[in-house]
């Protein structure tokens, strides 16, 4: 069982990135309060792959460059950084705006880092990261996805070009 600190991280950073990316995204905000088939199957779809992403980029990535004798602060720059490069794939869906490609790699960058100290203050367990991101990808995914991939950056629905 990982410490309380880290639980406590890990709640905080799932709470701040939720309301961030409903600040930065008002579409996403706007669909919070909707259910439909498309949020239920992303919620399953999040939920499996907030749990491999941890194993991925906090268990492989930072314990192999761990047994390479890399650093702590390297390790979450390292994994922060390929959490955040991943991430901003999303925005390459958008067929008329790129110019978000830049702040989805800063913002998922610094959750990546975040989540990288949780696992460090959790002893390296991955519960606490699980805990973060599932809970992240249960509120924002499904409309963040359909955000990047409609166009539908505010809360007119209009495209962010």
């Amino acid at each position: 069982m990982a410490p309380p600190l880290a639980w406590i991280l890990a709640t905080i950073t799932a709470i701040a990135y939720g309301l961030y990316t409903m600040k930065a995204i008002p579409f996403v905000a706007n669909m919070q309060r909707e259910i439909s088939l498309f949020k239920l199957l992303g919620i399953l779809s999040v939920v499996i792959g907030g749990i491999v992403e941890e194993v991925f980029f906090r268990r492989w990535l930072m314990d192999m460059l761990m047994a390479r004798s890399v650093g702590l602060i390297l390790q979450v720059i390292i994994s922060g950084v390929a959490f955040g490069l991943v991430h901003a794939s999303w925005t390459l869906l958008a067929k008329r705006n790129f110019k978000a490609t830049l702040p989805a790699i800063l913002a998922t960058s610094i959750l990546g880092i975040f989540l990288a100290i949780i696992y460090l203050a959790g002893g390296r367990n991955l519960g606490p990261c699980i805990f973060t991101h599932v809970l992240i990808n249960i509120v924002i995914e499904p409309w963040l996805m359909l955000s990047a991939v409609s166009g539908k950056w505010r809360k007119s629905g209009t495209d962010a070009r």
